[in-house]
């Protein structure tokens, strides 16, 4: 009887045994202790921010060449608002000069592996220009601004899907 216990005991053990070893991807968390990773911010996020600001930069100065709006790393909406804007200034035909003196992330939070917000704030030199290039004021408009940006991973990279600019302006 002895035997037979032993027996039924050991076929029952090596059963559960070989279950476990070949699905092994479900039953580990009962016998290793799970690492908790923490995702790591991609530098790459903030280097598509650093692009799309010297990229708009050269959008206004040269008023709106269409070479640099395909290349800005932003959704069709945002490329449209900045058509939009181009396509007024042109109309009174101005040409608005861009300059980014100075940006600091304030916050980055990834939301998942393909979304992130990043709060930035900004300061900005504004010039504007007459058709010709002269200038309409004697001196550059300074400003600062609070910006959220959006960002969305895409096929190609990373791309801001829209900027939501703060109420508070510094």
């Amino acid at each position: 009887m002895k035997d037979l216990i032993l027996i039924i005991l050991t076929a029952t053990i090596l059963f559960f045994s070989l279950a476990i070893a070949e699905d092994w991807q479900n039953f580990k968390f009962l016998f290793l202790k799970k690492e908790i990773k923490k995702k790591e911010f991609p530098e790459e996020i903030l280097k598509t921010i650093d692009n799309y600001n010297t990229i708009l930069e050269h959008i206004y100065r040269f008023s709106g060449d269409e070479r640099f709006l395909e290349r800005l790393p932003a959704s069709d909406e945002l490329k449209n608002e900045i058509f939009e804007d181009l396509y007024y200034l042109s109309s009174f035909k101005i040409i608005q000069d861009l300059k980014l003196k100075k940006i600091e992330v304030l916050s980055k939070k990834l939301l998942n592996e393909s979304q992130a917000i990043v709060s930035t704030s900004e300061e900005w030199d504004l010039f504007y220009l007459d058709e010709n290039g002269h200038p309409l004021l004697k001196k550059p408009m300074n400003f600062s601004i609070n910006n959220s940006y959006y960002l969305k991973k895409g096929i190609l990279g990373w791309v801001i899907e829209k900027i939501e600019i703060s109420d508070e302006i510094l």
